[in-house]
């Protein structure tokens, strides 16, 4: 059975209680249900009365009463049979509630169904939830939601007439703050690193604290016994991600696996992925974020291999990808599994031939996320057809030369050799949506009350067609590479300034005529940032190259192909290991809206829609992951 039902006779109750990304007022702190989100935090409990009503038929004759000495749990009455307790989770109306929580109360919206405080006193079961336990096998089925810490049991009295209590069950509990049942490992800093490449950063440090909080939480009984401590389950979160909404998104998606049965530990880390301008989260500097991936990757192998022995299993959302790509294939981090989730990552880095191109009678096949200022300067007849492209600049040099390297094609092809990779992407993606070859505005991808056509709309196609170009991608940071030109004027200073012209008015017979070692000493593109890479001295350049790799792809190389969380991998070996989330929904919420475009699978919908909806993601990640 998926998700958990517990007996108020046989289970000892081990249970997260408290949301973190609430703000303020606690949603236990209100007497409702805050909307399908909020099921999550409830627990379904079972009440079998099959020997008492055997032996005493008339309940009239009795009164029910629930307890719980600290006051630390609310309750919700319900008409769940034992055997579809996954109701309230997974098939919910939320246009009939009746069927989950009866017609005897208010149930026209779920912020209506009463939500109960059990109080010192115990709040006595309602007449007609004890009608509907007696013509349903004398069982029924309670939600409980924490409040606080506590230890204390809930109590179930039967009194009599005289109001004299003749019978107690007692339910042992425990609940416990969602933190204290996985671990959290901060690694934010660890992106920063000087001239040397040292970022004073221990990472044998943070594998010591993960050993350490893991074995508090064993110690201290904060996750129930089922929990197998060699199994592991590591999440990143993705781009423009803070502190504190990092921990909401561990402490969502440890629930979500709990409710559908994960056993293996949970480990978080959050990491430096919204560096930007104060107040932005980042938004001003996707490139620089971008780079910070690259840098925390070996920080992130180093303490999860060393931290964490068993099975360990690996996810991450978005940008967080780039860590766990540079992690596996650069740093020896061996997970036996994978999960991309809406991986912000070029499919060529995966499959380097899995390009962009128009269909090849349409503009020769040209790429649909070249700038399509740079059309001109396609010749497709010759060997390297895109050679003044700074996408293709690496191609002027042999494997010798690691400039050869400065690429986003096939930078992730060694994955497959060291673990057990599932892609999860969504054909409904706004913020990684395809490209049809046009040039978005810089502006696109901000809300529609300011001229944008939506928050994150085509993120994916601005922030690579505008590298090299000032845009929101980059507000602070001088441009490089990308789809900006060059000077024309030769006996001028070699960058772009307001003295010179560029390449773009260059007619094509001039631009065909320069040579490649031209091209190598002084690029079409605007200059990447670093002089020494286009150094007379070969050895020179190939060194700069290995340690400016990361950002100049972060900055300055634009990717030519489209989102991996927006498109299938064309990998035959990845048969039954490519999930398509839009497959995965179980109905979706009406807020979105009655369009068939509203019922597209965001970038952050594992997260932003509640489980009742995307449960099957979750399922499959601890059927694949074999976290049971």
């Amino acid at each position: 059975m998926f998700g958990r039902i517990y007996s108020a006779l046989l289970d000892k109750l081990t249970i997260p209680f408290l949301t973190v990304d609430w703000i303020g007022e606690y949603n236990y702190e209100n007497n409702e249900i805050d909307g399908t989100r909020d099921l999550i935090d409830f627990f379904p409990i079972a009440i079998n009365f099959h020997h008492f009503f055997n032996l005493v038929p008339d309940a009239q004759d009795y009164t029910f009463r629930i307890k719980q000495a600290d006051q630390a749990v609310n309750i919700v009455f319900t008409e769940m049979k034992v055997d579809q307790v996954n109701d309230f989770q997974r098939t919910i109306d939320v246009n009939n509630l009746a069927p989950i929580f009866g017609a005897w109360h208010e149930t026209s919206a779920l912020h209506n169904v009463p939500v109960h405080h059990i109080e010192s006193q115990g709040i006595d079961l309602p007449s007609d939830f004890i009608n509907f336990i007696q013509t349903n096998n004398n069982q029924g089925v309670l939600l409980v939601e924490g409040r606080q810490i506590t230890e204390q049991p809930l109590i179930l009295e039967v009194l009599d007439k005289n109001n004299q209590v003749m019978l107690t069950a007692k339910l042992p509990l425990k609940l416990v703050e969602v933190e204290d049942m996985y671990a959290l490992a901060d690694i934010r800093g660890a992106a920063y690193k000087d001239a040397d490449g040292a970022n004073g950063y221990s990472a044998i440090d943070t594998a010591q604290a993960l050993r350490d909080k893991q074995q508090t939480i064993i110690s201290n009984k904060t996750i129930p016994a089922s929990f197998d401590p060699n199994k592991h389950f590591v999440f990143l979160h993705g781009y423009k991600v803070t502190p504190e909404a990092a921990r909401a998104w561990h402490a969502e998606t440890f629930k979500r696996l709990f409710h559908s049965g994960s056993n293996a530990m949970y480990v978080g880390f959050s990491w430096d992925s919204n560096e930007g301008v104060w107040l932005s989260e980042g938004l001003f500097n996707y490139w620089g974020n971008v780079e910070n991936a690259f840098n925390v990757a070996e920080t992130l192998s180093t303490a999860t291999s060393l931290g964490l022995s068993g099975d360990v299993t690996v996810a991450a959302h978005s940008l967080g990808n780039i860590v766990l790509g540079a992690a596996i294939t650069k740093y020896g981090l061996r997970p036996q599994h994978y999960f991309m989730l809406d991986p912000a990552v070029p499919l060529e880095a995966y499959k380097p031939t899995q390009l962009a191109h128009a269909a090849a009678t349409e503009n020769d096949g040209l790429n649909l996320m070249s700038h399509p200022d740079w059309h001109p300067f396609y010749f497709p007849h010759e060997p390297n057809p895109q050679r003044f492209w700074a996408s293709d600049w690496h191609q002027l040099f042999d494997d010798s030369d690691k400039r050869s390297q400065l690429t986003w094609s096939g930078i992730f092809i060694g994955i497959y050799q060291h673990t057990d990779l599932y892609q999860f992407y969504s054909t409904g993606e706004e913020v990684l949506a395809h490209s049809d070859g046009s040039q978005p505005g810089a502006w696109d991808s901000m809300p529609g009350w300011v001229g944008g056509e939506g928050l994150g709309q085509n993120a994916w196609i601005i922030q690579e067609k505008h590298k090299g170009q000032k845009t929101l991608a980059d507000t602070w940071m001088d441009e490089e590479g990308g789809w900006g030109f060059n000077c024309k004027t030769p006996d001028k200073w070699w960058r772009p300034n307001i003295l010179c012209d560029t390449y773009n008015d260059t007619d094509l017979v001039t631009a065909y005529a320069i040579t490649d070692e031209a091209l190598r000493l002084r690029p079409f593109f605007k200059p990447f940032s670093v002089d020494e890479l286009f150094s007379d001295n070969a050895g020179t350049a190939s060194d700069t190259a290995v340690q400016y790799k990361d950002h100049t792809l972060a900055f300055a190389v634009p990717a030519l192909s489209h989102a991996a969380g927006s498109t299938e991998l064309e990998r035959e070996d990845m048969a039954g290991k490519k999930f398509d989330m839009m497959t995965m929904k179980e109905g979706w919420p009406v807020e979105r809206g009655p369009r068939p475009e509203d019922q597209r699978w965001f970038h952050s919908d594992a997260k932003d829609i509640a489980y009742r909806y995307v449960y099957k993601l979750y399922d499959t990640w601890v059927e694949k992951g074999q976290l049971k």
